[in-house]
């Protein structure tokens, strides 16, 4: 939130940029900030989004989100998901999810993301939703198991894992994305300019390897999309934390 302050009060000449991340979609839910998200800044572009996994780990007998389902609706407060805490993307994800499917899964917080994912691995909680970055090093090893991603479309790195979509779930869509803003009032040729640098960055073939290995999937878009994407995450989150109830302490 400071950085965003700092870059929301920048001159509009290009030099200062705000890396923002999908939490700066949801954090207007939980505080009153000195800044707006639409208003304050311009759009550049979406870099890339990482998928989030829901994982379960290998000891819960689901091989598919529909037996995930099935097992929390017959034993309902019975299944725990944990997160980064009250009001993080994996709790806002998880109530996206319970919601959705109609089922009564307890949200576990913890201080930290690599806490909770520490206690998947171990067993000590059923489910969570991993971002990709994360999930894939567990995936492979075998610690934890993923069942879908909550994305519209595969991902590169996991396209054996299907999509929430796919399984029933429709328009089931979350991901850690990471995109530029600069401050608003930087004029339409500077944003040209930083836009057509940055795509044209991620398309070198190394960067987008090295992206996908991490699983992350490059984008580039205008600003024009990206600006219409920020609009619809803000008001798509700001529904669900009505809808939910959720709250921060």
């Amino acid at each position: 939130m400071i950085a965003a302050e700092i870059a929301a009060r920048a001159p509009a000449d290009g030099y200062t940029l705000l890396m923002a991340t999908s939490t700066h979609t949801m954090t207007p839910n939980f505080y009153k900030l000195s800044y707006d998200m639409v208003r304050d800044f311009a759009p550049v572009t979406q870099m890339v989004p990482a998928s989030f996994v829901l994982a379960v780990h290998p000891s819960l007998p689901v091989r598919s989100v529909k037996e995930l389902v099935a097992l929390a609706k017959q034993r309902p407060g019975a299944l725990n998901y944990g997160s980064g805490g009250n009001g993080s993307p994996g709790n806002l994800i998880g109530e996206m999810f319970r919601l959705q499917a109609g089922i009564n899964i307890v949200h576990v917080p913890y201080k930290a993301l690599a806490q909770a994912v520490t206690e998947l691995v171990s067993g000590q909680l059923q489910l969570m939703f991993v971002v990709s970055t994360a999930a894939v090093p567990q995936l492979q090893a075998g610690r934890i198991r993923g069942l879908a991603v909550a994305s519209l479309k595969r991902s590169a790195v996991m396209p054996e894992i299907p999509t929430m979509d796919e399984l029933g779930l429709p328009r089931f869509e979350a991901s850690r994305w990471y995109g530029i803003l600069a401050p608003a009032g930087t004029t339409p040729a500077v944003i040209a300019k930083l836009h057509n640098e940055i795509a044209k960055t991620l398309k070198f073939p190394d960067v987008a390897q090295r992206l996908t290995n991490l699983g992350l999937d490059p984008v580039g878009s205008s600003p024009q999309e990206f600006g219409e994407f920020v609009r619809a995450e803000l008001a798509k989150w700001a529904h669900l934390v009505q809808t939910a109830g959720i709250r921060v302490e």
